[in-house]
């Protein structure tokens, strides 16, 4: 046997704790927390988990690429440049796992308002004190433990947590339902501004709104009064629900979810055989939903919108995915610090949906549409 062979071999299991390292962080990271975001919210993202993993899969095979290589040369700069950086390694992946899972009950929501960081500063407080001991005890354990030991050390740990995180993953996929293909609509903007000359039956939704601005708005412009004349306004009244998503089937159906089955299936109920409906039909009305996202998952709604298609979805650009996908992972696993430059809304998803309907060639309503709205 040669000597450039036993130097290779050698070499190859020197790279072994870097190659734990690597594919822990990267797991973590790009595969796991996606994932368990994903199935956590299945409701909350309009493509499917295969669109999810494709992405995911495309980051860590990234990210794991780029932290083989860095061990590789710090490597090949000296061995203790290489305990260095699996010391630091291990710190960062235990740093970040116990962020992301452990020290996340007190951060701001993600529901489109605007986040006062200066009311989240505790978290600065333990991220830092977090830091400090784990890397305290990584490097008192580099220095006390000898050197294949301290190897040994980072690559059970790293390992057993990765197989820990896959069967954590592989559970919550299965179980959460993530695997069922979604039913994908087109809300088209056909006839959106045409309105009978007889009789027309609109509800409008109005997210956060006042009553008292719309009292208001009549005292200042009495003129409006007449434009409002057929509308039924109860001005002493308040919404069933804090969220959109259970206040419109309440209205439409006047039943109030009382958490006895999915959430889902009540939806899909009430989108499928809300009484409004056939009233409606019954008088020969033409019906049509002008709605950015319908959250239904039942294919027999679309007999009841003139305006509603089946369509196949595509993401415009899978590293735009990335990027967001990123974010969202960063807002849950990154340190306080950085939290800020990763929140992310629903709309940025939203964004990047390309729709193929089957049956119409309208352009879908969005949420930006603000000359209907």
């Amino acid at each position: 046997m040669s000597k450039n062979t036993v130097r290779k071999k050698i070499t190859g299991r020197q790279l072994m704790p870097g190659i734990f390292i690597s594919l822990a962080i990267s797991f973590l990271l790009f595969l796991y927390a996606p994932i368990d975001l994903y199935c956590a919210n299945t409701a909350e993202f309009w493509f499917d988990f295969s669109t999810l993993l494709i992405t995911a899969l495309g980051m860590f095979a990234a990210c794991f690429a780029v932290l083989a290589v860095l061990y590789l040369i710090a490597m090949l700069i000296h061995p203790y440049v290489y305990r260095i950086t699996l010391a630091g390694g291990i710190a960062l992946f235990i740093c970040t796992y116990i962020q992301g899972n452990f020290m996340i009950d007190r951060l701001p929501p993600l529901d489109g308002t605007s986040i006062w960081w200066g009311k989240y500063d505790i978290l600065r407080k333990d991220t830092l004190l977090l830091w400090v001991v784990v890397l305290i005890v990584v490097i008192a354990a580099m220095i006390v433990l000898r050197k294949q030991k301290f190897v040994h050390v980072v690559m059970f740990i790293s390992g057993c947590m990765t197989l820990m995180l896959l069967v954590t993953a592989c559970s919550t996929v299965i179980t959460s339902g993530a695997l069922h293909s979604k039913l994908h609509l087109h809300v088209s903007v056909e006839e959106e501004f045409e309105m009978s000359a007889d009789n027309n039956f609109v509800i409008l939704v109005l997210d956060t709104a006042d009553s008292r601005e719309f009292t208001s708005l009549l005292e200042e412009h009495p003129e409006y009064r007449e434009i409002f004349g057929d509308f039924t306004y109860f001005e002493n009244t308040t919404g069933a629900y804090t969220s959109t998503l259970n206040a419109i089937p309440f209205i439409l159906s006047g039943e109030w979810y009382e958490n006895e089955g999915s959430f889902q299936d009540y939806l899909d109920r009430v989108y499928r055989e809300a009484p409004l409906w056939k009233e409606l039909k019954s008088r020969n009305y033409q019906i049509d939903l002008y709605e950015d996202d319908i959250r239904a998952q039942d294919a027999s709604i679309v007999d009841n919108f003139d305006n509603v298609y089946f369509t196949k979805v595509t993401p415009v650009s899978y590293l735009e995915l990335a990027k967001q996908e990123l974010k969202l992972v960063g807002f849950r696993y990154a340190p306080y610090d950085l939290k800020r430059y990763c929140v992310i809304k629903e709309v940025y998803f939203n964004e990047l949906r390309e729709s193929h309907p089957e049956g119409s060639d309208s352009k879908a309503f969005t949420a930006d549409n603000t000359a209907f709205k």
